[in-house]
């Protein structure tokens, strides 16, 4: 779990989480990675077991996992000592610019039917 969370970009993607779930293309936006890094990310928070996934249709969804303790533990504090952090404030702003765009926009190729 330690070494999970021991790099920038999956402690960026904690923090994008710790307001809700959300979809990999958010998560995109939000970091100006390939998907295919993003997804690289996700794979290793949820092996770790911070993060869980569900499909609906093309789409994946990532949430914090919330239901162990320990884990609940851990999040708590990286939200304490993170929250006055330059680059998490900014992502902050960035999320709530990226939630006003509709979700097809931010995945062209992925267009629900």
């Amino acid at each position: 779990m330690m070494q999970a969370i021991s790099d920038v970009s999956r402690l960026r993607i904690i923090m994008g989480l710790s307001g809700g779930e959300r979809c990999v293309c958010k998560l995109t936006a939000l970091l100006g990675l390939a998907p295919s890094t993003v997804s690289k990310h996700l794979s290793i928070l949820r092996r770790a077991g911070l993060v869980e996934s569900r499909r609906d249709g093309t789409w994946m969804y990532y949430r914090l996992v919330k239901t162990e303790p320990e884990i609940q533990k851990l999040l708590k504090y990286l939200s304490s000592v993170l929250a006055g952090d330059k680059q998490i404030i900014e992502d902050q702003k960035t999320l709530t610019r990226i939630e006003k765009n509709r979700q097809e926009n931010l995945c062209p190729s992925k267009k629900k039917s």
